[in-house]
């Protein structure tokens, strides 16, 4: 296919890029701008020395939406990142208590027999509910819903019972375990949504089911390197990638966006934008007229926010695993305070990626790089802290 329409991207993260590699390949005459001096936005590659960190996501799941978005463009994902699985997954914690997960189905229920004996026939029933429930909501998601008409279909339709229930993902959990720890290892991943368990909704128990039926995978290099892989097909097929091109805002005609105007002056003509910035900065910045007030923005609710480290350690730490989530010892409590937003919890839950036991390219030789997570209150709360949490003087 080939159009003489002129499009114009705005960022280079995964979203932008995918859009990018898709259009190109189709036949549009496709521009990517970018601010940063590199592709990824927020899956960008962050160096210290000789040390690789992805500022982004570390975890992925559904591995085939990658294959399908390369396929779309042509290409297969192995040419271009070497994805690999793991094996386990990941460890969880609660206390002296731990467990490992595989997406191998007995080897899992072997492993949630061994950690609390008597819920295996729990995890199977749970995984062959989600087999079905999947089956009826994942072709939901591959509909466009840009026209009332949309919402009246019998795919939609088959799926209605599992979308429109007041349930959370605990809920979900307590029809298979009693046990609330265990019920957090398929809960967890709420919070890759900035969500409690106890307030998301049931439909996302799906996240714990793909996570488990299809695994969860590394990009050698780290997750930073898909981004890498796109923009290299986009430019195989005639994109054009301007880094360093910060973008000022849109230019409209009626409704249609005719240009993006950059930070430097320059204006770049076209039939079609399509913005992948950060929501809350284009939405009030770079919409030109159209856009939003930050008043508007102030009473949106805001997801949590993170304490990070990045740790350049000089040895390795090779019976620590890739995934390890340590739970707080009252994990709701933990997210409560985390959400009131006022006070730092002083039982928290941690996130540690030790990826070189998995990756050799992202560390020196001898050498590790530590990725620790501790999610927390946003910036909304100020910067409060609890009397036991202050610094004792001297």
């Amino acid at each position: 296919m080939s159009s003489n329409k002129r499009i114009v991207i705005v960022g280079a993260g995964p979203g932008g890029l995918t859009a990018g590699m898709i259009l190109a390949r189709r036949g549009f005459d496709v521009t990517i701008v970018e601010k940063r001096d590199r592709v990824g936005g927020r899956n960008a590659e962050i160096r210290l020395g000789d040390f690789s960190f992805d500022t982004g996501p570390t975890f992925l799941h559904q591995k085939f939406t990658l294959d399908e978005v390369f396929e779309e463009a042509g290409r297969e994902t192995g040419g271009y990142v070497d994805l690999v699985p793991l094996d386990p997954m990941t460890r969880l914690t609660w206390g002296e208590l731990s467990m490992h997960t595989y997406s191998d189905r007995e080897r899992m229920a072997a492993e949630v027999d061994r950690a609390f004996p008597g819920s295996a026939d729990g995890f199977r029933r749970f995984m062959d509910d989600h087999a079905v429930k999947l089956r009826t909501i994942y072709p939901c998601l591959q509909r466009p819903y840009h026209q009332l008409r949309s919402y009246f279909n019998k795919t939609l339709a088959r799926a209605l019972p599992y979308v429109a229930t007041r349930k959370s993902v605990v809920d979900v959990l307590a029809r298979y375990y009693d046990d609330p720890r265990l019920q957090l290892a398929f809960t967890f991943q709420a919070k890759y949504l900035g969500m409690s368990p106890w307030t998301c909704p049931a439909l996302f128990s799906i996240l714990a089911y793909t996570e488990y039926r299809f695994g969860i995978y590394h990009a050698q290099g780290g997750l930073c390197r898909i981004s890498d892989g796109m923009a290299a097909v986009f430019e195989e097929h005639g994109g054009k990638l301007r880094l360093g091109a910060e973008v000022k805002g849109l230019r409209f005609s009626g409704r249609r966006a005719t240009g993006v105007e950059l930070a430097d002056g320059e204006v770049l003509e076209c039939d079609a934008a399509v913005m992948n910035a950060d929501y809350a900065h284009a939405a009030t910045r770079l919409l030109g007229e159209r856009s939003l007030p930050e008043s508007k923005l102030e009473r949106k609710k805001y997801s949590c926010s993170t304490f990070m480290l990045y740790l350049g350690v000089d040895r390795e730490y090779p019976d620590e695993p890739h995934h390890h989530v340590l739970f707080a010892d009252d994990y709701r409590r933990n997210l409560e305070e985390i959400q009131a937003g006022q006070v730092p919890s002083e039982d928290m839950s941690i996130y540690v990626r030790n990826s070189c036991v998995t990756d050799p390219r992202v560390a020196p030789a001898g050498k590790c790089g530590l990725y620790v997570l501790v999610p927390t209150t946003n910036t909304r709360g100020g910067t409060k802290c609890s009397p036991a949490s202050r610094s004792a003087p001297g």
